[in-house]
């Protein structure tokens, strides 16, 4: 008679199974998809679910809020509870929570909706400023990525003139940030791009909210926007009314101005990001020009 082993199942993929009565676990698979949380797909009886390694505890309380605050808008998938009634459970020192899976392409084969997207970006800052959150700390705080930058870089570095150029456009956004009146900021994803959203049958799902903070909406709309449209061509200032007449039906107060103040932004910060990652060489330096000729395509537009 064969004996077969069982499958080498994580032991957080088995107290998932058992804290949620999910059945058996047919497959765990490893999802690299997420930028600030580890993901896994749970197959089991129950159907397939998002297993989510979680940065700590004010990440899964805030993350259950928003989920329970946005019930049944379509807006981000559902957390669900464990049969003790939490939004999350701990393994060891780590804390994960459990999301329905949503079956999905990477992006749409004929183009994104953009009034859908505006209604749905819309919709996610209105259902958010109401709520109080745990406060966390902004991971990639411009002001100290970039003091890690210039710290770790050589004198080669200091004296590349796209590296000068970047250097400007830094301290300008850290100005930026210090001056803004903040009597608009809500909660914000902290992270909209793209790769945060999953177009399944039953329409388009933010998710990943681990960076999600208290700041200006605009950098959301900013992050949603530059990811899924280029400035320059033809058809991006229709796409571009058509998302914000859609957002202003649910939230107020957007400006065009504010919103290329905050691409910028938005570009800066990903460039010291990318900096403090891999360092100064080739390939970022031209990463970098994209990014900051970007932003500059975008204020021709905008302003």
């Amino acid at each position: 008679m064969n004996v077969h082993s069982p499958a080498p199942f994580s032991q957080e993929a088995q107290m998932a199974v058992d804290r949620y009565e999910l059945g058996r676990l047919f497959a765990e698979v490893n999802l690299t998809s997420g930028r600030t949380s580890d993901a896994r797909l749970l197959d089991t009886a129950q159907g397939k679910y998002i297993l989510r390694r979680l940065s700590g505890r004010n990440q899964a309380q805030s993350e259950y809020r928003i989920a329970q605050a946005l019930q049944g808008e379509g807006i981000c998938p559902d957390i669900l509870q464990t049969r003790g009634g939490q939004g999350w459970f701990e393994s060891g020192k780590s804390l994960y929570n459990l999301q329905p899976f949503i079956a999905s392409t990477d992006e749409p084969s004929r183009g994104w909706d953009y009034a859908r997207l505006g209604s749905l970006t819309g919709r996610l800052h209105a259902g958010l400023r109401e709520l109080t959150l745990a406060e966390q700390p902004d991971r990639f705080d411009l002001q100290v990525t970039w003091r890690r930058v210039k710290e770790a870089q050589s004198q080669a570095f200091l004296a590349d003139t796209m590296m000068e150029r970047l250097h400007e456009a830094v301290e300008e956004c850290v100005c930026l940030t210090q001056t803004e009146d903040p009597v608009d900021w809500t909660y914000i994803h902290g992270d909209l791009g793209k790769w945060n959203l999953v177009v399944g049958q039953e329409g388009i799902h933010i998710i990943d909210f681990g960076e999600v903070r208290r700041g200006n909406p605009h950098l959301d709309l900013a992050a949603l926007l530059t990811s899924t449209l280029d400035a320059r061509d033809k058809q991006t200032p229709q796409h571009l009314l058509a998302y914000v007449e859609a957002y202003a039906l649910h939230r107020d107060g957007f400006c065009s101005r504010t919103l290329a103040q905050q691409i910028r932004l938005w570009n800066v910060r990903g460039a010291a990001a990318l900096l403090d990652h891999v360092g100064y060489k080739e390939s970022s330096v031209e990463y970098v020009k994209r990014l900051l000729d970007q932003g500059e395509s975008w204020a021709q537009l905008l302003t």
